[in-house]
């Protein structure tokens, strides 16, 4: 098996409701490699999660005010993601208020 993790995919983040960002794939774990946020629209308390289907489980909390902003990077070379999400879990954010949060999320797949 190659364990080796895909290039980076870096996705948009625009949303004003809790969303799954990065859906679930049944074969594949997720790795996180960078999030970036701004409360753009409003103070807000952003989680981040893991969901399995039937179960979410909170990874992180960051409360950020109006236009603050937050990133979230692992900048160890020899360490090429942040945190990893099983296979058949997807990431998701849950927002405290309906403002805007935008960002991107940068991530891999394990072959």
């Amino acid at each position: 098996m190659n364990d080796s993790i895909t290039r980076p995919i870096m996705i948009p983040v625009d949303i004003a409701t809790t969303s799954v960002v990065i859906p679930a794939v049944a074969s594949q774990y997720i790795y996180i490699r960078q999030i970036a946020l701004i409360a753009d629209g409003g103070a807000n308390t952003i989680t981040i999660q893991k969901y399995d289907g039937s179960t979410y489980t909170d990874l992180s909390l960051l409360p950020l005010q109006s236009n603050g902003s937050f990133v979230f990077e692992n900048t160890a070379p020899d360490y090429p993601f942040l945190f990893d999400i099983e296979p058949g879990s997807s990431l998701v954010l849950d927002l405290s208020a309906s403002t805007q949060v935008s960002g991107h999320i940068s991530y891999g797949y394990r072959k």
